[in-house]
């Protein structure tokens, strides 16, 4: 496993301003993940959880960019999505553990965004029996730091 993950993101050098959650070999698409990190990241972390809450319901889908495969459009003006629910309650998790790294740490928990979002392919485990096939594993690193404030929009 690939854990120097936040060699690429363009972090402060102080430690103290960020905190970051990193969930290993989650049970989730690497494709559904990509697409859900590319609509939240930059986000405010209350708008990240209320449409990962959302899709997780089945209230609103995730609109989806890449990996479409003839994916139709969903119902609104947003084009093609989808409901990824299992996806969305992983991320939503590593979601939680980075706000309370970050609460641990002394950060304001209102004014947190996520800084930065980094899927990636975890180890390739065959699954048991006769047609088993391959299970799919993500890893997934969440950065979040304080912003100017908490509604603020995409970057």
């Amino acid at each position: 496993a690939n854990r120097n993950l936040e060699s690429g993101t363009r972090s402060p050098s102080s430690g103290s301003v960020t905190a970051k959650a990193f969930g290993s070999a989650l049970p989730m698409s690497l494709r559904y993940s990509i697409n859900i990190c590319d609509s939240i990241r930059g986000r405010p972390v209350a708008f990240a959880r209320q449409k990962l809450e959302d899709a997780i319901s089945m209230k609103r889908p995730v609109k989806f960019t890449t990996s479409l495969n003839g994916l139709g459009h969903k119902p609104g003006s947003m084009g093609p999505g989808r409901y990824a629910v299992k996806c969305c309650t992983n991320i939503l998790s590593v979601i939680n553990s980075a706000v309370s790294n970050a609460e641990q740490k002394g950060l304001n928990v209102k004014r947190l965004v996520i800084k930065s979002m980094i899927p990636s392919k975890g180890p390739t485990i065959m699954r048991n029996g006769r047609h088993g096939g391959q299970a799919k594993k993500t890893h997934l690193l969440v950065i979040v730091g304080e912003g100017s404030d908490g509604s603020g929009g995409k970057k």
